[in-house]
This record gives C-alpha cells, sequence and structure tokens, in this order.
C-alpha cells in the first residue's frame, strides 16, 4: 500500500485471464481492503478493472520483466533444439553419419555429451550393467553391445570422419567413460590406461580395427598430454600392444608404436611380444600376415630375448612340456608349430607356409641388433629421424651385418630387393644410410646427430667472417675450408640417447 497511491500510472504484467490486457497502462484510483486488490482504470479503453498489487509494475519493471520472459522463452526454445540436436548427435554417433553429426554440433550440441547406455551382461546369468559414455565413444563403439565386433573398412572410414569432426569441435577425450558406482549414477572414471578396462576408447579403436580413429584420438594429444593422459604406464601401452596383436591388427600397431609405446614392456604372465606373434596364425583374409607385424615389431627394437617357461600352448601344438631346456624364443616357438603341422595328416595348412617365412626372415635377422638394420621395413622418414638422432650406420653384434653394408647390399640389388613399402622408398633410405656414412658436407648435414649439426654451425659462423674479411684476400675459398678441415672435424659421434 506504502508504494502505490492513488492517481498513480502503471503498467499491468502477467495478465493471464485477460492477456488482452498485457502490458496495458491503468490508473490506480482506489485500495479495496476486503478484496485486497486495487481499483483502476485502463487508459486506453476506460474500462474500470480490480488488481491484484503484484500484477502491477512500473515501466521500467515492466520492461525488465518482459525482457526476462523473453529470455526465458528463448532459453527453452534453445534448450529445446538443443536436446533435439543432441538426440541428433547420439544417433549419428550410433550410426556413425557424419552429415548429421555436423548438423547437430552447429546446432549447439556438446561434443563432450555423456549418455547413459545399458547392456546384458551374462557371464554367470543375465545382468543389467549401466554405464556413461562419451559421444566419442560412441562414435567408436557404434554401440556398447558391439564393442568387440571389428568395422568394415566403410564403416572404419565412416568413424573415423565423426571423430575427427567431433575432436574439431573439441571433444575431450579424456573423459571417455565412467561406470555406476557403488552408490549408483557415474562414479569411478576409466580415463587413464593404467587400468585398462575393455570400454576404454582407444582399446576399442585397437578391438575393432578402428585405425583412423586412433590415429585422430593420438594426434589430438601433444605429446606431453599424452604421457600425462596415459600415465606413463607399462601396463596400459602393452595392453593395448598385446590387444593388436590379438586381433592382428597390423595398423593399430603401426600406430602405438610411432606413438611412442615400448615393444618390451609386458605385465606379469605374458610372453615378450614376438613370442605372443609367433604364438598364432592370421588368416589370408583378415589381410594381415605374422611376418610383416614380426617386421614392424623388430624394426622398432622389439626384445628377442628367451624366456623360461616350462610349458607351451598353441592351436596346432595344443599344451605340451617342454623338458630339459624351459628358454624359450619366437623361433623356437615357430618350430614346434611347424614340426606339428609337418606331422599332421592331410594337406599342409595354408598357416604352415606362413610360419616357415615368419621363421626364415627371424633366422636371416637373427642379428640385426639396431632398427636402422631394418633399412627395407622403416621408411624414409623414419631412417631420418633415427640418424639424426644418431643411430650409428656401423653397428654390428659380432660378425653380424652392419646397417650400412644391408643398405649397400640393396643398393647393389636395386629394385630387385624392394620391401613392403615398394622400391621406391627403399632405394631412398639405402641411399639416407649411405649417404650418412660419408664424411660431414653441406649436402649430408641433415643426416648428421643435433650436436654434430650445432658443432658445425658454431664452425661455419666465424668461417663466414673471415671469408669477407677483405685482408684475407686471395685466400683459400671457402668451399676448400669445408671440404679440407670440415669433414674431418665432423664426426656422427656417439649415438644420442
Amino acid at each position: 500500500m506504502a508504494e502505490r497511491r492513488p492517481g498513480e500510472e502503471h503498467v499491468l504484467f502477467g495478465m493471464a485471464g485477460r492477456v488482452d490486457l498485457e502490458l496495458a497502462s491503468v490508473i490506480l484510483e482506489e485500495w479495496l481492503p476486503q478484496a485486497q486488490r486495487w481499483r483502476a482504470q485502463v487508459v486506453s479503453t476506460g474500462e474500470r478493472i480490480q488488481v491484484r498489487p503484484a500484477k502491477l509494475k512500473t515501466e521500467i519493471d515492466a520492461a525488465a520483466a518482459a525482457s526476462a520472459r523473453a529470455a526465458d522463452a528463448a532459453a527453452a526454445v534453445a534448450a529445446a533444439a538443443r536436446e533435439h540436436a543432441e538426440d541428433d548427435l547420439y544417433q549419428a554417433c550410433l550410426n556413425g553419419d557424419v552429415e548429421l553429426l555436423s548438423g547437430a554440433l552447429a546446432r549447439g550440441a556438446s561434443p563432450n555429451l555423456m549418455i547413459f547406455n545399458s547392456w546384458a551382461e551374462v557371464p554367470n546369468g543375465p545382468e543389467l550393467y549401466e554405464e556413461c559414455v562419451s559421444v566419442t565413444y560412441l562414435a567408436c563403439a557404434c554401440d556398447v553391445s558391439n564393442r568387440e565386433r571389428v568395422a568394415s573398412p566403410a564403416e572404419a572410414a565412416r568413424r573415423g570422419a565423426c571423430v575427427r569432426r567431433l575432436l574439431d569441435f573439441g571433444a575431450d577425450i579424456s573423459h571417455t567413460e565412467r561406470n555406476n558406482g557403488a552408490e549408483g549414477g557415474c562414479g569411478r572414471s576409466y580415463t587413464r590406461l593404467d587400468c585398462v578396462h575393455p570400454n576404454n576408447i582407444m582399446y576399442v579403436c585397437v578391438r575393432r580395427k578402428l585405425a583412423l580413429c586412433l590415429e585422430y584420438l593420438l594426434s589430438s594429444l601433444p605429446p606431453e598430454r599424452r604421457s600425462e593422459w596415459l600415465g606413463l604406464c607399462e601396463n596400459a601401452w602393452c595392453c593395448l600392444l598385446t590387444r593388436a596383436i590379438e586381433c592382428s591388427s597390423y595398423a593399430c600397431l603401426r600406430l602405438l608404436l610411432a606413438a611412442g609405446a615400448d615393444p618390451n614392456v609386458k605385465p606379469d604372465r605374458t610372453r615378450p611380444l614376438l613370442q605372443l606373434v609367433a604364438m598364432k596364425d592370421v588368416p589370408e583374409e583378415s589381410g594381415e600376415s605374422p611376418l610383416a607385424i614380426l617386421q614392424l615389431l623388430s624394426s622398432h627394437g622389439a626384445s628377442r630375448a628367451s624366456v623360461e617357461s616350462h610349458s607351451l600352448y598353441t592351436e596346432e601344438t595344443g599344451r605340451i612340456s617342454l623338458p630339459g631346456d624351459p628358454r624359450v624364443t619366437a623361433e623356437r616357438i615357430l618350430r614346434l608349430r611347424i614340426q606339428a603341422m609337418e606331422a599332421a595328416q592331410g594337406p599342409p595348412p595354408p598357416a604352415l607356409a606362413r610360419a616357415n617365412a615368419a621363421l626364415d626372415w627371424l633366422q636371416t635377422s637373427s642379428e640385426w641388433s639396431t632398427p636402422l638394420h631394418h633399412v627395407a621395413l622403416i621408411g624414409a622418414t623414419r631412417a631420418r629421424k633415427l640418424l639424426r638422432g644418431g643411430a650409428d650406420v656401423h653397428a654390428s653384434s659380432g660378425d653380424g651385418p652392419s646397417p650400412l653394408s644391408l643398405a649397400n647390399d640393396l643398393h647393389a640389388a636395386g629394385h630387385a630387393a624392394a620391401g613392403p613399402l615398394g622400391d621406391q622408398h627403399v632405394c631412398e633410405v639405402a641411399r639416407l644410410v649411405r649417404a650418412a656414412a660419408e664424411p660431414w658436407t653441406p649436402q649430408t648435414h641433415e643426416l648428421f646427430p643435433d650436436a654434430a649439426r650445432a658443432h658445425a654451425c658454431d664452425l661455419l659462423w666465424p668461417l663466414a667472417r673471415l671469408a669477407n674479411d677483405p685482408r684475407l684476400a686471395g685466400g683459400p675459398p671457402q668451399s676448400a675450408f669445408v671440404h679440407a678441415v670440415l669433414s674431418h672435424a665432423i664426426t656422427r659421434g656417439r649415438p644420442i640417447a
């Protein structure tokens, strides 16, 4: 009552029963105590009405309230649109539809949206299991119940495009999946790989052979963030590498090794990776081969050392004991498998030829002690990285070959000794190794280790000043000094760790 007086002009607001009077101006006439209302006259029509005090606003208050109501309405519309966009995003990730996904993200759907899913797990009976997954995880897994199914090449390409678009819109892959906790709801997090859970997004990529998705996920993390996220956990890397071997996924294995996975880490009760490859065959229809996987691991420094084992199980040999000498190597495993297949009745299985090819290569490369020995396998980009990192082109174990001698053999053989990368790439790697063995020149400068290149720059700086000194006119030309002095002063030195 004290706030309003007869004769004041106010604005009606919130007139749900008389929407025609909404925002109409009225003149207050009299307060009616029994009705607890004001009697007022509508300015525009002269109509007299009774109105509650809460419906009376000043023009400023009415404008602010109207603006707030409009904002609430717009927010409600936006929320409804976002909810519809999130539904589209869910369906797009589920089906690998990149066009629908792009439209949903453009309409405001969050690339970090978490979605609840339920699936039936039947180890000892039906059990409903609920989990909260990100749309990025869903884009790789297709559906929680399908995460074990290997994707076709067309599906892998579609899902790779979806993951790339999600990352472009800011998806954070460090929060990909959470399981319900003891109290229900999203509880314990499995985003670290040191306790790799079957639901982990990278694990799913390896299991489904989604190499393109894995490549985008790894490249989205800078090296320092990758180390932080992976926790530098040996078991994490080994679990992913082991799964890639079990799935015979050469492409995923190559990406993991290139990202820094150590092929010599292994959790307890697990054989070295080369032995895991030797223990199983890869069907021809998979497009992979045990030989290619062995070569890839070996070119990244996988150890061929033996381990003690008193028994061995493979599909061909069954469970057998190893009396006498319990030391097992990949070569011994292949020999045992070959003996079992040769002793079996019937025509020789296709796996026999693949096992023989793998054994022959392991024996041929038994004295290749460094990654640079794998001249026909590593590619020019990696060869440059190894050489610039200080790889020794003369390294050898005993009477074995050196990378330089292997490169010379490939150079002499020409295209006849091409590796899996193709003639041109193999010849280029052989040329790089041969060039790195030559004395320093401006042309071979890029192949020398960091310390040697820095030393060459330190020597060339004063040389450039001397060459332009008029007092030394008529002296030896700069090129003569470079070839006569720097070629002996700059050496590759010890390999840089």
